[in-house]
């Protein structure tokens, strides 16, 4: 196989700074490196000219990477994406205790789009929640 694993998962972002701020406070994630990358290396892997993004790479506590990106000359009126959207839907993350993360997404006034579910089996809980830059993640208790 020539794949060796995954790198990370990159999520574009329109307000950085609530989106970072929740990551590290709030869902615990480190900052491994943040960076403006613009110049020629940028603009020839993605195809934009003068292209100018911040990328902040996030680290869970197994070393798991998550970049989130801000394109600061580049932006598009928000596409109104659904569950069920094609492409990427969404970000699954396992966490210790499901009840503790639904109070902190109510805090943080995340939309969280049912209760959490235990699976048919009873093996994990499930709750799925919608972000402010319409990005969903789901998160999931084993139990």
């Amino acid at each position: 196989m020539l794949i060796k694993n995954i790198r990370h998962t990159g999520i574009v972002v329109q307000n950085l700074k609530k989106t970072l701020n929740f990551f590290t406070k709030e869902l615990g994630f480190k900052v491994i490196k943040k960076q403006l990358e613009k110049g020629q290396f940028i603009e020839k892997i993605l195809k934009l000219k003068k292209v100018k993004v911040t990328t902040v790479k996030l680290a869970a506590n197994d070393g798991s990477l998550i970049e989130l990106l801000k394109f600061h000359n580049y932006s598009k009126k928000e596409i109104k994406k659904r569950i069920f959207s094609f492409g990427i839907t969404h970000v699954s993350f396992t966490v210790s205790n499901i009840q503790k993360l639904v109070k902190v997404l109510k805090k943080n006034k995340i939309e969280i789009l049912s209760d959490p579910a235990t699976s048919p089996n009873k093996k994990v809980k499930v709750v799925f929640c919608k972000f402010s830059d319409s990005i969903f993640f789901e998160f999931v208790e084993e139990l």
